[in-house]
This record gives C-alpha cells, structure tokens and sequence, in this order.
C-alpha cells in the first residue's frame, strides 16, 4: 500500500475510534427500574376520577375520611367496607363521581396500572376489589403508574392501601439536592423523600447505600420526586420472608 493511502487510512480508523469513543460517553446509563409494590381499592381511572381520556384500570390509595372527602372531626381511617362501598360508587355513579368526593381524590391517591395485570383486572376495574401489585414503577405528570404481570386479591378486613418502595438509601441533600440532610432512598429513577420516626431513625447510616423498601403513605409527587409517609421501613430479605405468610395488606 503507497504511504499516502496507508496515512489515509490510519487517519479515517483514528476518527472513527474517536466519533465511536464520543458514542459511548454520550450515551445515557441504563437505569434499572423503580421497584414498587401497591395495595389499593380496584377503581376505573375515567370514570371515577376523569384522570384519562380512555377507561382504564387503577388503584385507589385513599384511606382516611378527610381523603375521602367526608366530613369527619376524628379524620378516622375508613374500614374495608366503607372503602369497597366508595370505591365501587366512584366507578359506576356518574353524580357520585363528579362530586366533592372525587374532586378532592388527588393524582396522588391513585396509581394507574399497566401490563398483563392491568389487563386482567379490567373487567373488574369498577368492582372496588383491593389487591396487591408489584413491578416497575414509573411517574409521569404526576401520576404513578406500575406495570406488572401478577397481581393478589387481599380479603383481610384488616389490611388497609399503601405504597412500598424498595431502593438504596441515600441523603437526600447530596444525592437529590433537595432540603436539609436526610434519609432518603433512591429507586431506579425515582428519587423517595422519607418522612415519619422510621426514617429520622435512619439519619446516621442515610450514606450507606443499604438497601431498604419503604412502605407508608403517598402524600406527593413532584417531578421524579415521591414524597412517602413511612410506616415501618424493611431490609428486602426480611420482607421477602414476610410474603411466605398469608397477604395481611401494606
């Protein structure tokens, strides 16, 4: 090969390694996907909250009277009953729907669900059944949605809706940029602001990166941000252990 085609083609090889080298750095991460697991009350997204322009299938998370939007002096929690009872008269009652109730049933009081699950349930959609969902956890215009394959009808008259996320704990000031330093987690994309006893007792071990799922109250979505009213806060194996016991709710 005559050396002016020999210095041709090292300098073609050299940018190509070079735009291939640029490739990879500007490519994005793959980022796994957020892990969640929901208990609510079997709702149909339009027809009782007009949260989509298309039926589809979700879960209602509301628990207490004021989230209801029932009078109430006590903010009591509503029983499985009462909840079944709203549920079911929010999917098939169009002036029930439209009323004060439903208005003050925010984004944040439902998830949307999607996959072979969703699909399965949507017969069932306006029945007010509650079940339980685990999968991938997305947030979009500040609504959640899960899609996953199975999902578990919950008969207990004990168990009550909620959300838990499993993800690394992080500080919320220096990973998420957010307030002051505290314990937060963090889950695929989705960044958890813990509030409640159970976090502030994990403010010392926040920068560990141990892995926790969080289990509580979706009190707000901001963005990528959720915003979790915890309950009790688990290491995975010991709640891997807990499914092998009958389903008692979040």
């Amino acid at each position: 090969m005559p050396l002016r085609s020999s210095t041709a083609f090292v300098a073609a090889l050299a940018v190509a390694f070079a735009v291939h080298a640029e490739e990879k750095k500007t490519k994005p991460a793959k980022v796994e996907a957020a892990q969640g697991s929901v208990v609510g009350n079997l709702i149909c997204s339009k027809c009782a909250l007009n949260a989509t322009e298309k039926c589809q299938t979700a879960l209602l998370l509301a628990t207490t009277s004021a989230q209801w939007g029932i009078a109430s002096d006590d903010n009591r929690v509503l029983t499985a009953g009462e909840r079944l009872g709203n549920a079911r008269k929010l999917s098939r009652n169009k002036e029930y729907a439209s009323s004060q109730l439903a208005n003050n049933l925010g984004a944040k009081q439902f998830v949307l669900l999607s996959g072979k699950a969703s699909e399965s349930l949507f017969h069932d959609r306006c029945s007010g059944k509650l079940v339980r969902i685990s999968g991938d956890m997305s947030l979009k215009d500040g609504v959640a949605t899960i899609s996953s394959k199975n999902w578990t009808e919950i008969k207990s008259n004990d168990a009550t809706p909620g959300l838990a996320l499993t993800g690394k704990l992080v500080c919320t000031k220096c990973e998420f940029k957010i307030g002051e330093c505290a314990a937060g987690l963090k889950t695929g994309r989705l960044q958890v602001m813990l509030e409640g006893k159970p976090a502030k007792d994990l403010f010392k071990t926040r920068c560990s990166g141990a892995p926790k799922v969080a289990t509580g109250e979706l009190t707000k979505i901001e963005g990528d941000v959720v915003y979790l009213k915890v309950a009790k806060i688990a290491d995975p194996k010991t709640r891997a252990s807990d499914k092998k016991k009958p389903a008692q709710g979040m």
